[in-house]
């Protein structure tokens, strides 16, 4: 039973009410309908909305609009009923299809309905009174007698009473019967002084009605919900369609509703583009004159009859409208009405039940008609226009193919008859579309395919449908359409700040962008998905040569100025007015080795009619590396890093004298990491562009990122001309714009107090102020208290739309100094209002995303400070003002609140530092189970420590970390993961347990090579790798494992790399295998890390650093021990000399990263490392002795079998350590050898110089008035401890290695000469 609410009473046969509750899907929740009313009022209600865009130029009966209703103060949804013409123009009766209302408009006052506006149904449905029919008095004056006998309409009384019935009311309930015609079908229910009465019964009951004897024939059942049928109709504007036969997913509103506007077509909801044409167009004769289309007639109270013609009114841009075409009657259309089929009571029992579904089968027949005639002569079918629209929901059986109607007309879409319109535009005559009608199948079958039997026409069908399979249309770059993104030509109306000298017009398509023909080809075999809000706009202003900054989202593609500035790059006036000499003429720079990398496979992949050769140059720290670069005599682009590029000027500047554009990608992380160098060459590029033999050169800047910084400013301010701002971040556009921002702290009860404690009432200019809250309710309670004290305070919300009007109106008004106009608005108003000269913005409702708090800030677009208006005679703007309230409920976003008020420059207050502070530990509390964060373990340090994901502190319970200054192991590197940082095992080369377990695997799976059926995530298994054999474990599963072939990721246990294998070269692993606890552990060489400020090693460099330590075996002394990584400084390859007792040192793997150039010192690595666990009480002169060496995780640990249960020491110390170099280090600890010293001494420094020759094991720690210094020579052990005569500058103190010995560097605290290096003589110490 459904509770429903009755809207309006026509008689019981024709009543309309909302349904309140009931069972399935047709009750929507309210909420639903709520949000669909405001979003339609926020839309209609825009202040500055193209009314022409949005305003349909045709108007027919039945066709869907949105009106505005006066005594509603909302936009409705309605269909038109008619159309008549007064003294006033044009006007139009419309039905409001929510509120069952009838409403008369002006025509220009119509507007076309957004699809996203239809998707929910319309909440006032029609029903009528089941099983009841009027009744009238029949007098017979010959007889004299008078009796009750059925009728066709209902007396005046009947629908009186019933109305008093539903205002009487207090609870309506209907119980469905079933569906007739348009109405539902309902036995009503009315609770009246608590009785419940059936209307049906007592309409009977009073004579009004009576029970009707043809209820069978007239009332259809319904039909089940599961079908995806709706169980309510609405009023019958929609085509007579079946909805049982097509499943709701398969029916789109479009497609069904003629007049809506295709959301996709709406780029923010800003255009609209509406489709004028009927949805059953036919035939189309002349190109000027409307097309007839047989329009159904959905109003059942006023019929049309056969001969009268329906007329569509053509609407020009002023609202008038005129008579264009004729609407043929239905049965014209060659298919029968609903009404027609009820009301032929002689047709046969088939003919009587017939629906609607009729057409979906007739469409879906000739639909199999076409394709089978577009496959067997495409040439014909294109002359003749068919066209059908395929739907997916439609059954193609036999059944189907074998009732085809003779008098199926296929019509072609409205987008084919455009097409074609537009292919013979310069044709004279004009185009003509066919009608296809299916009986001339068979004939088109004998005559042209040879086809002599219907019933094969089934299996020619499924013929054409697996060759269009196999073989689809080839793809044609040149032909291809690609999808046009709409781009609002006003950038203010979509968010956008764009600052220029020259005007720029966007480009909305691929087919448009202003790049050669060899990039766009190259663009669409690339499947680009542009042009993107950021790419419509930068691309017209690099292409024309403009210096040009972007800063958006997507600032880091390189896709936003490749195209357009290889197409600048092509031009042949660049190339006439260069010096006639060799030499790039563009230097594209990125932040690291990686960035630079991935632009120049971009450069090479987007190929272009001139070569441009391009070159990628990466110069390390060896002087002789960037001398003896060769740049190729023909290069005209280099990407290369800011260092690089610095590197090249001292040994190559001459060659840079053609230089004429200059690009920065990532420009915002450019000066944040190397700010020295880029001055540098920005003053290099202004020598070189401002010469005399340049004065004709073109000259061209491109800066992308995604952030806007200082020196971003002064790159525009002094080192462009004519320069095109374009940013798509708002809240970075507010940093552009130079807006003061101010935050205030308060408490959630005191805000409104904070508030009108912030704003100046009596200002001394003109003063424009929005205050934006998150709720309506929020909007109701600060008016309040604001207009208590300004004079002119206003208010906007959803509730208000009809009010934005005159809130414009008073805003724009011209105002005299003192004035503070305020308005109090909510989020969802700011794009309606479409404000854009405020001076002041207070974010009283605090934002809930990045996003939302730069859309407010949009509101003060015009007031921002303009880089590129250099006009010193033009008035400033005023000084745009932020203010936000941060209360104790928005403490979870102090950390990015505080991030981007640093970068503004705002005043902090000290309480939100501290609070942040205690903020970002507890984000850092929270990742205990995430892994310690990888460059924090490499270098010491994490750049990105607040966003990185994973954890930068150390757990006394959790970690076990050790220190040793006297444990020297054998390493065996087996995967290098980059050049400081590789896997492998502590060897001990008396007796090495892994060697052990690989000898009896291979002896194992020699006889016994069993592969893994059934595998399982986190078990072991053995595989076999040329002539040997490891043990994995299985990391994850795929989905689906039940294929034939499959891999599965696994990790090797013994040698720590992971890979992917295929699961049926996994082996089973005995028990026996299980026990040894993994061996592989991470070892990290110390005190080293990437030139540049990279934080990624250089493939070069980790590729040398591979070849020539995997495999082979190194010495090693432990620096740090955390779970199962270890530290080590140094690490060596030692050899010893056949024949001899002497063992060589060959080579010192940090040194050979050194040695690279790619790599330099990091002398502060084990200190970082050290303070991170400050517990331990690790200092830089005393460090305890390790005492449990064991480098096993937990988790390893925890794969031991129970009945072996090895020792720590067994495992790890005894395994790895030899004994008698652990004796002899504890022997050679108690014999300190003095080093000789030779010093000398400038004014500012002494240089200091221990003559040893390759130390290994160096320590040294600078304080104010000392210097220590420890290190190894053989099996010697060298120790000085030197008092110093006066202070030093201990952290600008520094140690190196200069052939082959230390060299310490220190840096006196004043300048001065000293008369001895040592406060008291040491006669321990020989001085040269």
């Amino acid at each position: 039973m459904l509770e429903i609410l009755i809207l309006k009473i026509e008689d019981p046969d024709c009543f309309w009410g909302r349904i309140l509750k009931g069972v399935g899907d047709e009750v929507k929740n309210p909420k639903e309908y709520d949000d669909l009313w405001v979003k339609m009022n926020l839309f209609y209600h825009q202040v500055n909305q193209d009314v022409q865009k949005i305003t349909p130029t045709s108007l027919e009966k039945g066709q869907m609009c949105v009106v505005h209703s006066p005594a509603l103060k909302s936009w409705c949804r309605a269909f038109v009923e008619s159309l008549f013409f007064s003294t006033e123009g044009y006007h139009v009766m419309c039905f409001l299809v929510d509120y069952a209302e009838h409403i008369i408009v002006r025509s220009e006052d119509i507007r076309a309905p957004l699809e996203k506006f239809l998707h929910l149904p319309f909440l006032a449905k029609k029903f009528r009174l089941a099983h009841v029919q009027p009744v009238t008095l029949l007098v017979d004056l010959c007889n004299e007698k008078a009796e009750l006998i059925p009728a066709t309409c209902w007396d005046s009384s009947a629908v009186q009473y019933f109305q008093t019935l539903a205002a009487d009311t207090t609870l309506t309930e209907a119980v469905q019967c079933g569906l007739k015609g348009d109405s539902l079908a309902v036995d009503l229910y009315m609770t009246i002084k608590n009785e419940k009465i059936c209307v049906n019964d007592d309409l009977v009951n009073k004579k009004y009605a009576c029970f009707s004897s043809m209820e069978k024939t007239l009332v259809s059942p319904i039909p089940h919900s599961g079908e995806g049928t709706p169980v309510l109709v609405s009023c019958s504007i929609l085509p007579s369609v079946d909805w049982s036969s097509l499943p709701p997913k398969h029916m789109p509103v479009s497609a069904l509703i003629p007049g809506i506007v295709q959301e996709r077509d709406l780029p923010q909801e800003e255009q609209v583009t509406v489709n004028t044409k009927p949805v059953d167009l036919v035939v189309q004769e002349k190109p000027n004159e409307m097309a007839t289309v047989p329009l159904k007639d959905c109003d059942s109270q006023c019929p049309l009859s056969e001969s009268e013609p329906k007329t569509v009114f053509m609407l020009n841009k002023n609202g008038q409208g005129s008579e264009r075409a004729t609407c043929i009657p239905e049965k014209h259309s060659g298919l029968e009405s609903p009404e027609e089929k009820l009301q032929n009571k002689n047709t046969s029992d088939k003919e009587h039940m017939e629906t609607e579904s009729s057409l979906a089968e007739e469409l879906l027949n000739t639909l199999n008609c076409a394709r089978l005639l577009k496959y067997l002569n495409p040439k014909l079918y294109l002359e003749s226009g068919t066209h059908i629209r395929e739907n997916d929901g439609l059954d193609n059986s036999q059944e189907n193919v074998e009732d085809i109607s003779d008098k199926t007309v296929i019509s072609p879409p409205i987008e084919m008859i455009e097409e074609m319109h537009e292919l013979r535009m310069d044709d004279d005559e004009p185009p003509v579309l066919h009608s296809f009608h299916s009986s001339d199948l068979s004939e088109y079958l004998r005559q042209g395919a040879g086809c002599t039997a219907l019933p094969d026409f089934v299996d020619e069908l499924s013929s054409v449908r697996l060759l269009q399979f196999l073989n689809p249309d080839p793809l044609n770059p040149e032909s291809e359409s690609v999808d046009v993104t709409t781009i609002p030509c006003e950038p203010h109306g979509s968010g956008i700040l764009v600052h220029s000298a020259m005007a720029i017009d966007p480009f909305t398509s691929l087919t448009r962008a202003p790049i050669s023909e060899n990039l766009r080809k190259a663009l669409l075999r690339q499947k680009f998905k542009g042009p993107s809000l950021a790419q419509a706009y930068s691309w017209p202003a690099v292409a024309r040569g403009c210096d040009t900054v972007l800063i958006s989202h997507n600032g880091e593609d390189p896709l936003t100025y490749i195209p357009p500035f290889l197409t600048y790059l092509q031009l042949s006036s660049l190339q006439t007015t260069l010096p006639s000499r060799t030499g790039p003429i563009a230097v594209v720079l990125c932040p690291g080795w990686e960035k630079a990398q991935i632009v120049f496979d971009m450069l090479e992949e987007n190929t272009v009619s001139r070569p441009l050769n391009p070159m990628l140059i990466l110069v390390g720290l060896g002087k002789e590396e960037a001398k003896n670069l060769n740049i190729k005599n023909t290069c005209q682009v280099i990407v290369t890093t800011p260092f690089s590029l610095v590197r090249l000027f001292t040994f190559h500047c001459f060659l840079f004298l053609r230089l004429c554009h200059l690009v920065f990608d990532e420009v915002d992380v450019l000066f944040s990491r190397a700010p020295e160098e880029m001055a540098a060459i920005l003053q290099h590029f202004r020598k070189a562009t401002t010469s005399e033999e340049r004065v004709s050169s073109p000259q061209q800047i491109i800066a992308v990122g995604n952030h806007w910084s200082r020196p971003i400013e002064s790159l525009v301010k002094d080192y462009m001309t004519d320069p095109c701002v374009i940013i798509t971040v708002m809240d970075e556009a507010a940093l552009y714009g130079n807006v003061h921002q101010v935050i205030l702290l308060c408490l959630d009860c005191t805000k409104i107090s904070v508030l009108l404690s912030a704003l100046d009432f009596i200002p001394e200019v003109c003063q424009k102020t929005l205050i934006f809250t998150n709720t309506a309710q929020e909007v109701e309670n600060v008016y309040k208290a604001v207009s208590n004290t300004s004079s002119f305070c206003m208010k906007a919300h959803e509730g208000l739309t009809y009010q934005f009007d005159f809130v414009i109106e008073q805003w724009k008004k011209e105002m005299g100094p003192g004035t503070h106009i305020i308005l109090v608005l909510t989020n969802d108003c700011m794009k309606a209002l479409g404000i854009m000269d405020a001076t002041c913005v207070v974010h009283y409702g605090f934002p809930s995303s990045p996003k939302l708090f730069g859309s407010r800030l949009c509101s003060m677009l015009h007031n921002f400070h303009n880089l590129t208006d250099k006009d010193p005679g033009q008035k400033p703007p005023r000084m745009a003002k932020s203010v936000l309230l941060l209360s104790e409920r928005n403490a979870r976003h102090a950390t990015g609140v505080l991030r981007y008020f640093e970068r503004s420059e705002a005043t902090l207050p000290p309480e939100l530092k501290h609070f942040a502070q205690g903020v970002l530990e507890a984000k850092e509390e929270q990742k205990s189970d995430r892994p310690l964060c990888p460059y924090l373990k490499s270098f010491g340090f994490c750049r990105e420590r607040s966003i990185c994901p994973d954890r930068h502190r150390l757990s006394p319970k959790e970690e076990n970390m050790h220190h040793s200054n006297i444990s020297c192991i054998s390493v065996l590197p087996l995967y290098i993961k980059n050049a400081s940082c590789f896997f492998g095992r502590i060897v001990n080369r008396k007796g090495d347990c892994y060697e052990s377990l690989a000898v009896e695997m291979a002896e194992y799976y020699e006889s016994h090579k069993v592969n893994a059926k059934v595998l399982e995530t986190g078990e072991l298994y053995g595989i076999q790798e040329e002539s040997a054999y490891h043990r994995v474990r299985v990391m994850s599963l795929p989905e689906k494992t039940d294929c034939l072939f499959y891999s599965v990721p696994v990790s090797f246990l013994d040698e720590g790399r992971t890979q992917d294998v295929k699961a049926h070269q996994l082996l089973v692993l005995p028990s026996q295998f299980h026990s040894l606890p993994p061996q592989a552990v991470e070892f990290i060489v110390c005190r080293v890390k990437p030139i540049d400020n990279e934080m990624e090693w250089n493939p070069k460099v980790s590729r040398r650093i591979s070849l020539k330590i995997k495999g082979v075996l190194h010495e090693a002394k432990v620096a740090l021990c955390l779970e199962n990584t270890v530290w080590v400084d140094p690490m060596v390859r030692v050899t010893r000399l056949p024949g001899l007792k002497t063992y060589v040192n060959e080579y010192n793997v940090r040194s050979e990263i050194l040695a690279t150039g790619m790599g330099t010192d990091n002398p502060g690595h084990v200190e970082h490392l050290k303070q991170l666990c400050p517990d331990r009480g690790f200092t830089s002169t005393e460090r305890p002795t390790m005492q449990d060496t064991s480098l096993c995780s937990e988790n390893h640990q925890s794969n031991v079998s129970r009945d072996y249960k090895p020792s720590l020491q067994e495992i790890r110390l005894q395994n790895g350590l030899d004994q008698s170099t652990k004796a002899n280090a504890v022997t050679l600890k108690k014999i300190r050898y003095n080093p000789e010293l030779k010093w000398f001494q400038s004014e500012d420094c002494v240089v200091l110089n221990i003559k040893l020759k390759n130390p290994t094991a160096q320590e040294y720690v600078f304080c104010r008035d000392r210097v220590t210094y420890s290190a190894y020579v053989g099996d010697k052990y060298y120790y000085a401890n030197l008092e110093l005569n006066d202070n030093i500058v201990e952290e600008k103190c520094r140690c190196e290695i200069s052939c082959n010995e230390p060299v310490m560097i220190l840096v006196k605290e004043k300048k001065g000469v000293w008369k001895k290096l040592l406060k008291h003589k040491a006669g321990f110490y020989f001085f040269l």
